[in-house]
């Protein structure tokens, strides 16, 4: 029994660990150490996960294929960012220890949420992961933008808890359930949805579309971005949705949810708003984490379709397009992060100027992880938007493909004049010279997105549900 919860109670261990070393000696190498040994326990530890979970959490967690994979991914992702986000927050002034107490915290109840079988499961997996971030998103306290976006990522996500309550009140209300699969099967066998139950996935859904970032509930994504630091910022766009995205699939297929006229035209909605806005808006940026965060919108817009799709095809393609983008974004963000000097980001395009001139190994990281994101060929970003195509089509989606084709090709350009800027040679260019274990990072990185971009076969063979 023990076995099946293993990589939770690596990572609760390690957090308690942690702390106390912290309370007696600060050091940042150690706490940072310490973090990634953990981390990287809990990995190893699904190798030999089973589906044998004790008797008090049967009705809590599920572990199945789908939550050890991504399970997998959100702690390479952390391990990632602990190592390339070390010199980051070692340039910050005040307390670095913290910080990794609070993203352990926040990656465990991303961890609960991606494992989620019961709706009270899923809020307070969803709560741990989010309060540590509202810290985390202000951790550069010195700076006005942070704490800015701290605040409003605060009181935004306030707002959406508020109305997830609710909207699971509501879905209990008519049920009388919280469990994932008990509620999918009473809504399965509903012919005509009532108003009652409408208003309470309304509710949800809205919510939801917060937390993935969907229009219109995307407002606070480029401020947010803008003044998180990179590292969280990368953790933010990458495990912090994936627990949520997981559990919405999960809860679409097994009540065949787009069955109900409603609810499949407020998704597509959402998505065909999520694309047009996102793209649009990112046109006219020229700061690089507001075009990423705009971007993000967008992707996540195109997500919805493999939701919309269903079916196998629908599970594959939305499973296999949510990790690469994760892991794109983690090249992205880690390169800025590695850029950082003083506690400066590089903000605007311009900045990125002769990249390739101070670090030519970065800036093929940095231009493989935006070009993946972009859909160029040879990329895994291109393999997973393929992916996506062919879902829609088979479920006859069209104008959700042709508004993915014609978004994509908008995407192009702003994508385009970031790498741009990174080949553009310059008069004067200042060395980087980067750690050995974050080159590593960056090359395990571009490893996956070369090799998922050219040779996916294998690694689709393990999305099958």
């Amino acid at each position: 029994m023990f076995v099946a919860l293993a990589p939770y109670y690596i990572i609760l261990v390690t957090l308690i660990i942690v702390m106390l070393v912290v309370s007696f000696y600060r050091n940042h190498m150690l706490t940072a150490v310490l973090s990634f040994t953990g981390t990287a326990m809990a990995l190893i530890s699904l190798t030999n996960l089973c589906n044998c979970l004790p008797w008090w959490a049967q009705d809590m967690l599920i572990t199945d294929h789908t939550s050890t994979l991504l399970i997998g991914v959100s702690l390479l992702t952390v391990l990632v960012l602990i190592v390339t986000g070390f010199h980051y927050i070692h340039q910050i002034e005040d307390k670095k220890e913290e910080y990794y107490l609070l993203l352990l915290s926040s990656l465990l109840g991303a961890m609960i949420m991606i494992a989620s079988r019961n709706f009270v499961t899923f809020f307070l997996g969803l709560e741990l992961m989010s309060v540590p971030l509202y810290a985390l998103v202000a951790y550069k306290r010195t700076q006005r933008e942070s704490v800015e976006a701290g605040i409003k990522y605060l009181l935004l996500a306030g707002a959406s808890t508020a109305t997830l309550v609710f909207g699971l009140a509501l879905m209990y209300g008519a049920s009388g359930t919280m469990d994932l699969y008990t509620f999918a099967m009473y809504l399965s066998q509903l012919s005509q949805m009532p108003s009652f139950v409408l208003a309470g996935l309304g509710l949800f859904l809205a919510s939801v579309g917060f937390k993935l970032a969907l229009v219109p509930f995307h407002v606070w994504t480029p401020d947010v971005y803008q003044g998180s630091p990179a590292p969280i910022t990368a953790f933010l766009t990458s495990v912090g949705k994936i627990g949520t995205f997981v559990f919405l699939l999960r809860m679409l297929q097994e009540a065949n949810l787009t069955s109900h006229s409603p609810v499949f035209y407020i998704l597509a909605f959402l998505s065909v708003t999520s694309m047009i806005v996102g793209n649009l808006l990112a046109l006219s940026q020229t700061h690089v984490k507001r075009i990423l965060a705009f971007s993000s919108i967008a992707h996540m817009g195109y997500l919805i379709i493999a939701l919309l799709a269903g079916g196998n095809n629908g599970y594959q393609a939305g499973m296999f397009y949510l990790i690469i983008y994760a892991i794109s974004s983690i090249g992205a963000f880690s390169s800025i992060a590695l850029l950082t000097q003083h506690q400066k980001e590089p903000n605007d395009i311009s900045e990125y100027q002769s990249l390739y001139q101070r670090s030519p190994f970065l800036a093929i990281v940095f231009s493989a992880s935006i070009f993946s994101l972009a859909g160029m060929p040879l990329t895994a970003g291109f393999i997973a938007k393929i992916y996506l195509a062919l879902a829609g089509a088979s479920a006859a989606l069209w104008l959700l493909v042709l508004l993915l084709v014609v978004n994509s090709g908008i995407g192009l350009y702003y994508y385009t004049r970031i790498v741009s800027a990174v080949f553009k040679p310059a008069e004067t260019s200042e060395k980087i010279r980067l750690p050995l274990v974050s080159s590593l990072a960056l090359a395990f990185i571009i490893v996956i997105i070369v090799w998922l971009g050219v040779a996916p076969g294998g690694f689709l063979y393990w999305l099958v549900p």
